[in-house]
């Protein structure tokens, strides 16, 4: 009679195996990840026990039921025990879900309830199913990013005190020390920062505050005091300098192309130098020197009294005056000694003119003779140069019949039997290696390499020896000691090697597979016995 399988809440057990959830007598199904045995199934002991096994480790695998090799189908409740991330599940009809609630890995998981907790292995971070996102619990910074933002600390200073700070990290780094308590010195000096922890915050000396300050004690190290301000009237204690232009109102000095530069940019403005005289001139703010707005003239405040003064309009025109009534009496001189001249020339010039001509006549005469002589050295030297040319372009053409028998220097091809130098043993440079060389070379790479191997191959022997010397070979082997075997499954009928377990479990379990008054365990049947003994043949 088949027997009908009914689930906790009443229901009929459905599978692909039990339609309506019969179990038809003589079968098994195991869909369900635990085989259920139908009446009068043949050796239904070992599979009751191995079901009472898996309901023992839930179904422990590295994979969940549902990937098994059987193809199970869980049913609602099923646990299953993961040992690949030591965590048991429970399945809710579509998915198994780790049972504590909390999950480690490389991703998120996708069976989630609300409050379950994720640690990702990845950025090292504890995240939290919010129903609808993971949150992450903390830390705020990732794996990758490195210990990133304020972290409470303690600091233990030169007297043993301890403070209690907060430490400002970026990707690891130490950006900054944040701390109530009175300036001290660490006992220990901290990297990149100053000797002295100040109240408030103290950055590396590696970082800078990047924005706007409303206020500060010093800058760059120095009081607010020293420095000059726009709102008040200061006071320079050194020198002044200035790397771009000064400027005040429509004026400003430079530096352009390496030339000093005043300029007055009002229309038309001037611009003056500015004196207070106290002798010689009215008392009081005179303009040395003017520059016209308008037409860019320079004006002096006088004419000069001195060498080195400047000439006013005035004082040129007063000397120009001078200098052409001076002018005036000295051309009237020289235009009467200019005639004077005038007239003895004439008289010398024809005594001068015969004289040249003499002399004119004479070079002529030399230059001739001098060119005739020149000509005749000139046609016989190119006589004998043609010779030499004749010479020459015989010995060219001898050079070119035998340049097909060289070898360019660079990239050569040589035929027949190339040789060189053999350099000497060793040589490690762009020499040519002649076979010699070659050969050489190789009988000591050669002797080298036996050697090595020589002694690698005894080495390895030796190794070999000592590894093995414990070990059995597999072919007819003889063991010592109190040997071990893996135990066979029950039943089994083949060449595997039976361990004492094997032979008890099989034994025993005939053995006890009967009832009567007695048995008998002989080579022959016994004579005699009562009803119900039993007799085992062994051998």
């Amino acid at each position: 009679m088949s027997y009908t399988i009914s689930l906790t809440d009443g229901t009929v057990l459905n599978t692909p195996l039990m339609p309506a959830g019969t179990l038809a007598d003589g079968t098994t199904d195991s869909t369900t990840g635990l085989t259920l045995v139908g009446r009068n199934y043949t050796g239904y002991g070992g599979i009751q026990n191995e079901n009472f096994i898996k309901l023992l480790e839930n179904f422990a695998d590295t994979i969940p039921p549902t990937q098994s090799v059987n193809a199970t189908i869980p049913l609602v409740g099923t646990i299953w025990y993961d040992t690949g991330n030591n965590l048991l599940k429970v399945f809710d009809g579509t998915n198994f879900n780790v049972i504590s609630g909390r999950q480690a890995g490389a991703t998120a998981p996708t069976a989630k309830n609300v409050g379950d907790q994720w640690w990702d292995t990845v950025n090292l971070q504890l995240n939290s199913w919010t129903g609808t996102a993971w949150q992450v619990i903390g830390p705020n910074y990732t794996a990758g990013q490195g210990l990133t933002g304020s972290v409470p600390g303690t600091i233990v200073d030169s007297n043993s005190t301890a403070h209690t700070v907060a430490n400002t990290y970026a990707g690891g780094e130490l950006i900054s020390i944040s701390s109530y308590d009175a300036a001290f010195t660490p006992a220990t000096a901290i990297a990149n920062f100053p000797a002295t922890i100040a109240p408030g915050i103290t950055v590396a000396n590696t970082s800078t505050f990047v924005g706007t300050a409303t206020n500060s004690t010093t800058v760059g190290g120095l009081s607010p005091t020293v420095f000059a301000r726009k709102d008040i009237p200061t006071t320079f204690a050194s020198d002044i300098t200035v790397t771009g232009n000064l400027v005040n109102n429509g004026a400003n000095i430079s530096v352009v192309n390496n030339s000093f530069r005043l300029h007055n940019h009002n229309i038309q403005g001037n611009i003056e130098l500015r004196v207070t005289a106290d002798s010689g001139f009215p008392l009081g703010s005179i303009t040395a020197l003017k520059i016209n707005g308008a037409d860019g003239t320079a004006q002096v405040y006088a004419d000069p009294t001195t060498p080195t003064g400047i000439a006013t309009k005035n004082y040129v025109d007063a000397v120009s005056s001078s200098v052409n009534n001076t002018v005036s009496a000295i051309t009237s001189e020289i235009n009467a000694n200019v005639s004077a001249i005038q007239a003895d020339y004439l008289a010398n010039i024809s005594v001068v003119t015969n004289q040249l001509i003499s002399q004119i006549t004479a070079v002529e005469n030399a230059a001739v003779a001098n060119i005739t002589a020149v000509a005749s050295a000139l046609v016989s030297n190119v006589t004998l140069i043609v010779a030499n040319l004749a010479t020459t372009a015989s010995n060219i053409n001898a050079l070119n019949g035998g340049l097909n028998t060289k070898a360019p220097i660079a990239s050569p091809t040589f035929t027949g039997t190339p040789a060189a130098p053999t350099p000497s043993p060793n040589n490690n440079s762009t020499t040519i290696a002649t076979t010699a060389y070659v050969d050489a070379s190789a009988g000591v790479l050669a002797a080298d390499y036996n050697s090595k191997f020589t002694s690698e191959v005894s080495a390895r022997n030796a190794a070999i020896t000592a590894a093995t010397g414990s070990f059995a070979p597999k072919a007819n082997p003889t063991f010592t000691g109190t040997v071990s075997a893996p135990t066979p499954s029950s039943g089994d009928n083949s060449g595997t090697v039976a361990t004492t377990a094997f032979v008890h479990a099989a034994v025993g379990g005939i053995g006890s597979s009967w009832q009567g008054s007695g048995y008998t365990v002989a080579g022959s049947p016994p004579s005699g016995g009562s009803n119900g003994d039993f007799w085992f043949q062994v051998g």
